[in-house]
């Protein structure tokens, strides 16, 4: 039977990694596998698969060095609890009984929180472009000169 798409949600289990930010929060912070396992109703094979996955080990790697440098700052408190209640605006914007007004609203911020709503600026921050320079040198003669044979 093929999975109806109209149910699916782009912020749910079904559509992204089998783990959150919260497990990579867990792991950063070196809580027990016994209490991760548990907290995150994951099986040890399941938990080990996704330690080994190398994009998780960079988003580990990458909140200690925040953690590091910043500790656990309000800013990165707020940023799990907004990828927590991203499945919640998803399932308000789908409700058909959610105001259109609440909708459009909620699709804006979501817009806006990816980065989406500014264009990409090129050569700024770190997207790398080029430029090319051609210098012919200083010539008197400037244009196209066609010597032809006079018969």
């Amino acid at each position: 039977m093929p999975m109806d798409l109209t149910l699916v949600s782009p912020t749910g289990p079904e559509l992204r990694p089998e783990w959150s930010m919260h497990l990579v929060m867990d792991v950063a912070l070196g809580t027990s596998t016994e209490s991760i396992l548990d907290a995150h109703n994951l099986q040890h094979h399941q938990f080990e698969a996704i330690c080994k996955n190398s994009q998780f080990a960079l988003q580990v790697q990458s909140l200690r060095k925040e953690l590091e440098k910043e500790g656990a700052t309000f800013r990165l408190k707020a940023q799990l609890q907004a990828d927590f209640y991203l499945t919640k605006v998803h399932e308000m914007i789908m409700s058909p009984d959610t105001d259109e007004k609440v909708v459009t609203r909620l699709i804006e911020d979501t817009v806006r929180w990816g980065g989406l709503d500014q264009p990409a600026q090129l050569n700024q921050g770190n997207i790398a472009g080029f430029s090319i320079s051609i210098n012919f040198g200083q010539n008197d003669k400037r244009g196209i000169t066609i010597n032809g044979d006079d018969d």
